[in-house]
């Protein structure tokens, strides 16, 4: 078999083979089934058993060994003697009590059979090497009996793993190791690229939903009902801003007699009207009902000599209320009275449409799917440089360089 497998192994000439990705493991295992370890697995497992037998001898005999009668030694020295004796004996035996060949004679369960008792070994030497030394000044025979029986067992590993090695078994499980790999990154590849066609569905759902909300807009806002409510929209801004000019005025009147009516509000009979006129002289017109601030003029008028003694400054407050006679300021509330009654006409009627609330919500709508093919045109981002970070590449060529050792075989991977 050796022959063969040194044939197999080393000697045939690189041969070139195409094989699909998902059909290596196949492949791999119709390789190496014309390749037989069970003689050398069969060989390994009787010699762990043979080896276990000999060492529960051994024990035994260890356990049994008594002192020479004949040998003068101090009881202290006995007692510590006696003791590295028995954890010896006790760490040896629970390692023997662990120690199974496996069922299944395959070459999988004989690696990791190898690998745990080298392992093995290995603690129980370091965890014996102080008992081993102490126990060999009394019982030298019988520890160095068990002592070499693990040496044996252990040589029979180093055998085995060399015989192995030389098969060619060490190089099939590397090449099985990488394809697990790299079935493991194929699978990390497909969950990122589901995730991303879940994402893609996503940010087309979006931008048709952008679309179709601009469709919605421009669909509104060519309506019949859109023209008439910008119309309409279009008065009530005009009238806003005559409303406003018309308060300015009121408000720019007001302004000018503003130190002269503080002064009269010291002695008028009326000084909480006057208090109204000097907060918000717009409102207070508005509010007051009776006009009673024309008679407030009136008696400002009758008093003016004895609150501004300045002719001068007298002059345009005289001119003020002069025109207030002559109906400046009922005017100016009546004009005001009449455009707010507009303004609530014009209101009504943009009542009776719902087109501006439409186009209000069609252009939220539009705002948010903004938004989401941003969020989403991200995170697309985001996942293609996970899932172009998971190269295979490198993956294939040491695969493709240890069948190429092993098999003698170069293959092309679809």
């Amino acid at each position: 078999m050796l022959d063969f497998l040194k044939k197999l192994f080393k000697t045939e000439p690189i041969k070139i083979e195409a094989i699909r990705e998902v059909e290596l493991e196949d492949w791999l295992e119709r390789k190496i089934s014309v390749v037989d370890f069970q003689e050398e697995i069969v060989a390994f497992y009787n010699q762990i058993k043979d080896k276990k037998w000999l060492l529960n001898e051994k024990i035994e005999v260890l356990e049994n060994a008594e002192l020479d009668g004949q040998e003068k030694v101090e009881d202290k020295i006995r007692n510590i003697v006696l003791g590295h004796k028995d954890n010896y004996i006790k760490a040896t035996q629970q390692f023997l009590d662990n120690l199974k060949t496996p069922k299944e004679e395959t070459l999988d369960a004989a690696l990791v059979l190898s690998h745990e008792l080298n392992q093995a070994l290995d603690t129980l030497s370091q965890r014996t090497a102080k008992s081993y030394q102490a126990a060999q000044h009394l019982f030298f025979n019988q520890v160095e009996d068990v002592f070499n029986a693990l040496g044996s067992l252990n040589s029979n590993v180093l055998e085995f793993n060399k015989k192995l090695e030389r098969l060619g078994a060490f190089k099939i499980n590397k090449i099985r190791a990488k394809i697990r790999q790299l079935n493991e990154l194929k699978e990390k590849r497909k969950v990122l690229e589901k995730e991303i066609g879940w994402k893609q569905e996503k940010l087309d759902r979006c931008l048709k939903g952008k679309s179709k909300q601009k469709e919605e807009i421009l669909k509104l806002k060519n309506g019949e009902d859109y023209a008439e409510f910008e119309v309409l929209k279009e008065k009530e801004e005009k009238i806003g801003l005559m409303v406003n000019d018309n308060d300015d005025e009121i408000f720019l009147f007001f302004s000018k007699l503003d130190r002269v009516l503080r002064k009269y509000e010291r002695i008028t009979l009326h000084p909480k009207i006057i208090q109204e006129y000097l907060h918000n002289p717009v409102e207070a017109l508005f509010k007051d009902q009776e006009n009673k601030i024309l008679e407030i003029f009136e008696g400002l008028k009758k008093s003016i000599s004895e609150i501004e003694t300045d002719e001068k400054k007298r002059l345009p407050i005289l001119d003020a209320i002069a025109r207030l006679k002559r109906g400046y300021l009922v005017n100016l509330k009546e004009k005001g009275e009449e455009l707010k009654n507009k303004i609530v006409e014009i209101k009504s009627k943009l009542r009776r449409y719902n087109v501006d609330k439409q186009i209000e919500e069609a252009e939220y709508k539009l705002e948010h799917f903004g938004e989401q093919i941003m969020m989403v045109k991200r995170e697309i981002e985001e996942w293609n440089l996970k899932h172009n970070a998971l190269d295979k590449t490198n993956l294939q060529t040491e695969l493709i360089n240890l069948i190429k050792d092993a098999f003698r075989v170069e293959v092309n991977l679809s």
